[in-house]
């Protein structure tokens, strides 16, 4: 099975949020200007005016400029056997203030006699007068943007020619500064120098005199091959003999410990014996050997003498038994076992280990006071040795004072050889580099000043353009109405009264008012309005039974009349029967616009001075009926609240498809609020630019407290037909056809008299 390709459709894009804002900005600051163009033009041409004036009254200001280099003069270099000159740099800031500072300033005027030029003449004090207008800045290259040397000095006056004679005097007078101060820094140095080496000259011998006192009084400092004293080498002795003795006396006790462990485990003995040295064993049978030779001798001579079983030889074999055992117990303890087969085994006597031990003991106890000696010797060489190091770090003080005070010394008979050598070589240099030109005008900026004053010009325009917009609580536009709870049904455009209706107007019986434009100009874009406020109306109350819709306005010249009158044409234009009926018994004017007498009317109707039908009139147009004011009352308000209103209103909403009722306007009078409960709905008309808000927001009030339906809001004469959904350029000249923005089919052009058919169009609704 063969998939189909899955399509895939670009969606367009959106633009992002943003961009309508900003757009929506641009829009209304473009229509905040043009509601405000006379404010921003008062206010570019009163600052345009003032800088007219202001360049007009300006003294005209002359600058003169140059350019100077300072350079540091290098001190000549033995070494290189030449001179050279480099650019200073750290110093050239401190230059300029110099030149601009009032004490030089003052110097300049003084030497060069500048008091009595014509721009310094009138001045009290010159000095002030020549510090504001004397400039001199620090040139910043332009490829690696980092200060020169160069100085840019300029002076400004109200007289040409003093520009550069003052600015020559200063620059003449600086150059001279420079080399006096050369001069006095030469003679100040030579004479500071030779102080500084005398004071150090003496100051070295009284630091070696003081040296050799010191040495004198000092103990011998002798210093070995390895940068050592000889205290240092002996405490360094002392600290290795203190070390074997320390390991001499660990070894012994580990010894000892191992001999107790031993004795204490038993087996004879035989275990602490076989860790007695060899050594010891050697020198235990030569000290027996020692004692034991005198006595065999004696015994052998007494022997000899007295035979084996003298008393004396008795003793003397004793003697020598009681040598054997104290000196050699191993050997006089130890006997032969007599079981065959065996070998014969020496066991030893406990006497040797012990003897051992107190030998061990004894090597201990001298360790430890060998030990004991060798700490006090060591503190004490430790004490003459601290002494020593202090007398060797004040010897070792008083070398590098006498040498730094010698090298000192030393630098300071350079450098007055030095001085006495570069004597022309020493301070700065100033060449001029640009020479003072012919002296500019610099002021007034024509150009500058007009520019800037239109701009505060433009700032001030705005100002009150905003000012004024902000105390104007008129309306501009239908977001307005729309913050207010209050739906926009249609916006109708300012209307022109344009020749060709009139002539047509003349031509009809009964005349029709020109402002009809459904009937007079059915293919313009004012007739396409009042279609758009019908089909508004249509959508509005389809499925309800709302036929009486009473019209008006929160304040008189709104339009509502001229509103009721093309809607009520508009309305039978599409196939239904309309009754307009003029309630505004104060300035009644439905029956002017369509030529028609005032009498029988509404008044004749109420009063029952006439009957409905006979009251009713043609208006000239198919479909539409008229119900004229009648006479005027003296009190409108008591006769529109008889109940006999609401009967005829009942009636006229039994026999017509739509009822326009045209009442004054609601905050001018009451009788379009005893109107209201009579009727289905109400429709206001409002003129934008006219009617503020608090107004709107009051009628709307009104509205609510009589608890009527309200349809909508009609923006009526508005010249901003394009800010509000509308275009004119959908429409021509042509009366023949009419191309709807809707798709609607075109609507024929009205006939030129009243007895033609009724004119019908076909609606979406």
């Amino acid at each position: 099975m063969t998939l189909a390709p899955e399509r895939f459709e670009m969606q367009p894009v959106p633009p992002p949020a943003h961009d309508f804002i900003q757009i929506d900005d641009l829009i209304r600051f473009m229509r905040f200007t043009w509601r405000r163009k006379w404010c921003i033009a008062a206010g570019i041409a009163a600052g345009l005016l003032l800088g007219a004036l202001y360049s007009a009254s300006s003294v005209p200001v002359f600058e003169a400029k140059a350019k100077v280099l300072v350079m540091k003069r290098e001190p000549r270099d033995s070494s290189s056997g030449g001179s050279r000159l480099y650019y200073f740099e750290d110093d050239v800031a401190t230059h300029a203030s110099v030149i601009a500072s009032p004490w030089f300033i003052r110097d300049v005027i003084d030497q060069r006699g500048l008091a009595s030029l014509p721009s310094l003449a009138e001045s009290k004090d010159p000095v002030r007068a020549v510090v504001p207008r004397l400039t001199v800045m620090r040139e910043t290259d332009d490829a690696s943007r980092s200060p020169s040397s160069i100085l840019d000095m300029s002076f400004r006056s109200s007289v040409a020619q003093d520009c550069g004679i003052v600015l020559n005097a200063v620059i003449e007078r600086y150059q001279e500064f420079l080399e006096e101060s050369a001069r006095s820094v030469n003679e100040e140095a030579i004479k500071l120098i030779t102080q500084r080496a005398e004071d150090a000259r003496k100051e070295l011998q009284e630091k070696e005199a003081e040296h050799q006192e010191f040495r004198k009084q000092a103990p011998l400092l002798w210093t070995g091959e390895r940068g050592t004293t000889w205290y240092q080498e002996r405490l360094a002795n002392l600290e290795l003999k203190r070390s074997e003795l320390m390991i001499q006396r660990a070894e012994i006790r580990a010894r000892l410990e191992s001999l107790r462990r031993a004795v204490g485990e038993g087996a004879g003995g035989v275990a602490a014996a076989d860790m007695v040295p060899d050594a010891f064993r050697r020198e235990a049978s030569a000290s027996l050997e020692k004692e034991l030779l005198p006595l065999l001798l004696q015994e052998k001579t007494l022997r000899k003498d007295y035979g084996p079983g003298h008393p004396d030889v008795l003793a003397i074999r004793e003697q020598i038994q009681f040598t054997r055992e104290f000196l050699a117990p191993s050997i006089a303890a130890s006997k032969e076992l007599p079981e065959a087969g065996e070998s014969r085994v020496h066991r030893p006597a406990p006497d040797l280990v012990q003897s051992y031990m107190q030998s061990l003991q004894q090597d201990l106890a001298n360790i430890e006071a060998s030990e004991q000696a060798l700490d006090e010797r060591f503190e004490q060489e430790k004490s003459e040795a601290k002494e020593a190091a202090y007398y060797e770090f004040l010897d070792r003080q008083f070398r590098d004072d006498v040498a730094r005070i010698g090298q000192y010394y030393e630098s300071l008979v350079n450098q007055i050889q030095g001085v006495g050598l570069n004597k022309d070589l020493v301070g700065y240099n100033m060449r001029v580099i640009a020479p003072v030109g012919a002296p500019a005008q610099v002021a007034p900026r024509t150009f500058l000043i007009f520019t800037l004053a239109g701009f505060l010009g433009v700032v001030a325009g705005f100002g009150l353009g905003w000012t004024a917009e902000s105390r104007d609580k008129s309306l501009r536009g239908p977001e307005e109405i729309r913050r207010l709870g209050m739906p926009v049904v249609g916006c109708i455009p300012l209307m022109a009264t344009r020749r060709k209706a009139l002539l047509h107007a003349d031509s009809l019986d009964p005349p029709l008012d020109p402002i009809l434009c459904t009937w007079h100009r059915p293919d313009s874009a004012d007739a396409d309005a009042y279609r758009a406020v019908r089909t508004a109306l249509f959508v509005t109350i389809r499925g309800k039974q709302q036929k009486v819709i009473q019209i008006t306005s929160p304040n008189a010249g709104d339009g509502k009349s001229t509103l009721a009158a093309n809607l009520a044409i508009s309305i039978a234009q599409s196939g239904k029967d309309v009754l307009l009926v003029d309630a505004d018994l104060r300035s009644p004017r439905i029956h002017q616009l369509f030529g028609r007498p005032v009498e029988p009317g509404l008044t004749s109707v109420v009063h029952g001075d006439a009957e409905f039908p006979d009251a009713v009139q043609a208006s000239g147009v198919d479909g539409l009926r008229l119900l004229p004011a009648g006479p005027l009352p003296p009190s409108p308000a008591d006769l529109l609240v008889a109940p006999q209103l609401e009967e005829l209103l009942g009636v006229a909403r039994m026999q017509y498809d739509i009822v326009l009722v045209d009442t004054p306007a609601l905050l001018l009078a009451t009788d379009a609020r005893v109107v209201a409960p009579c009727v289905d709905s109400v429709l206001l008309s409002i003129r934008v630019g006219k009617n503020g808000g608090p107004q709107l927001a009051r009628a709307k009030e009104i509205l609510e407290h009589l608890d009527v339906n309200l349809l909508g809001v009609v923006i009526n004469a508005t010249d901003r037909y394009a800010e509000f959904g509308g275009s004119r350029r959908y429409y021509d000249s042509s009366a023949a056809t009419r191309p709807y923005r809707n798709g609607h089919s075109p609507e024929p052009t009205p006939p030129s008299g009243p007895t033609t058919a009724r004119n019908k169009i076909s609606i979406a609704d």
